[in-house]
């Protein structure tokens, strides 16, 4: 397609898993982006978002730590997080 756009948005499934190792993966896919780190800064300035959008689904009590590296690497390279955790227990 040619031309500008105003908006526009992309989506990518990274991947899927049910180890509950979601800051690992997360860590993983940061580490993957760090070569492109300065073209997603520029997606930024010139008015972009970028987020990791995760859909868990936790098996029972679960969780993650989402240590300050982790956090760290997030910002630096301008990835917002967004976490949507789906609860499947039935509603008493």
């Amino acid at each position: 397609m040619g031309g500008n756009r105003q908006e526009s948005y992309c989506s990518f499934e990274i991947g899927a898993g049910d180890d509950g190792a979601l800051a690992a993966f997360l860590g993983a896919a940061l580490f993957k982006l760090k070569p492109r780190r300065d073209f997603l800064l520029e997606l930024r300035a010139t008015g972009g978002s970028l987020m990791f959008y995760v859909f868990w689904y936790p098996n029972g009590d679960t969780g993650d730590v989402f240590t300050v590296p982790l956090l760290n690497d997030l910002a630096d390279m301008g990835i917002e997080l967004g976490i949507n955790v789906y609860d499947d227990r039935p509603v008493e």
